[in-house]
């Protein structure tokens, strides 16, 4: 790594570069914002009050409004993430008018804002074991955008990127006839499949020590309990080791690996959460996804973060990632030892 500068760029810089461009097109760079046009044709106590609770939302902007046309026209040219309009005869009880789009998470988002702020703002007393969910993962909280949510994604698709292409290493080994070689050594071969993980697991612990550091950092992540964040990233570079070893024996080339390691890992990663929050996706691709790490791990980071939830329940993810590690670097290290020879 050191003496290559290419892998330092993959592992190091471009992973901080595609969270930089990313959290601030998802306007994270401080304190993620949703603006929201709001016009109230109701003048009542009632629809004080739900203006009030949206403003105090910390990723809300209120724009108030006396003209629904110009409220509307804000909407659909994309200067507001949605309008609100309060009825006259509007008591708490009918239904809210509310308009928003279609071409972004901003969307989805408001809504489920402003349906939590309107059942505290109309009945306090029987929202409060209500929770806020916006996101997988967690009970309250902020949406999952900006920062806090691509500094995570980021971390567990580069971890998948820099497993996945780390077989072409071992691929090369027997390519060349080291593995053969290291079989004249008076290790048992067993050992010899473990010494051959020590080096991608280096890389990979130092890129995650350095995605955890850079981006709190930096950016200003908040990624919880030190405790959940180490024992769910370690799960994951576990699974990361053991798709290397698994993948090794799949691959049958080192190019084949390094052309299509990285869509695979890409496509592992849309699916598990790492470009959107699965909140917003088909409870089919929900389900689909959880049948990957990624998910497991996404869910896991993001209810440190945006639920501020403790190691304790955060465990279950970490158990299903361990094992997956475990099934994962099983069938390897069986597929892998019959091929040392090869």
């Amino acid at each position: 790594m050191a003496r290559d500068g290419n892998i330092a760029v993959g592992i190091f810089l471009l992973p901080v570069v595609v969270i930089a461009v990313v959290g601030i097109a998802m306007q994270g760079y401080s304190d993620p914002v949703f603006t929201v046009g709001f016009l109230d044709e109701n003048g009542g106590p009632t629809a004080s009050a739900l203006r009030s609770a949206l403003a105090d939302e910390p990723t809300v902007r209120i724009r108030d409004y006396d003209d629904p046309q110009l409220m509307r026209a804000g909407v659909y040219r994309g200067r507001l993430h949605a309008g609100m309009v309060v009825p006259k005869n509007w008591d708490g009880r009918g239904d809210l008018e509310i308009h928003a789009t279609a071409a972004g998470v901003g969307a989805i988002v408001v809504r489920a804002i402003a349906e939590a702020r309107l059942a505290r703002a109309v009945a306090p007393a029987a929202t409060r074991a209500v929770p806020h969910r916006v996101y997988d993962g967690g009970s309250e909280g902020s949406p999952p955008i900006g920062f806090h949510y691509t500094a995570p994604s980021n971390l567990v698709l580069f971890l998948m990127v820099s497993g996945l292409v780390s077989c072409s290493g071992l691929l090369l080994m027997r390519q060349r006839g080291i593995t053969r070689r290291l079989l004249a050594t008076p290790a048992r071969t067993s050992e010899l499949v473990l010494l051959t993980l020590v080096g991608p697991a280096q890389m990979m612990v130092a890129q995650a020590a350095f995605l955890l550091a850079s981006t709190a950092l930096a950016f200003r992540v908040p990624w919880g309990d030190p405790i959940g964040v180490g024992l769910l990233t370690l799960a994951l570079l576990l699974v990361a080791v053991a798709l290397t070893l698994f993948m090794s024996t799949v691959f049958r080339s080192p190019q084949q690996a390094f052309s299509l390691a990285p869509l695979l890992a890409i496509a592992a990663g849309m699916i598990g959460g790492c470009m959107w929050p699965l909140s917003i996706v088909p409870a089919w691709l929900r389900d689909a996804g959880h049948a990957l790490p990624t998910a497991w791990a996404m869910d896991g980071f993001l209810s440190l973060i945006f639920g501020r939830e403790s190691y304790v329940q955060i465990l279950p993810n970490v158990a299903v990632l361990l094992a997956m590690a475990a099934a994962l670097g099983t069938a390897g290290f069986i597929r892998f030892r019959k091929r040392l020879a090869l």
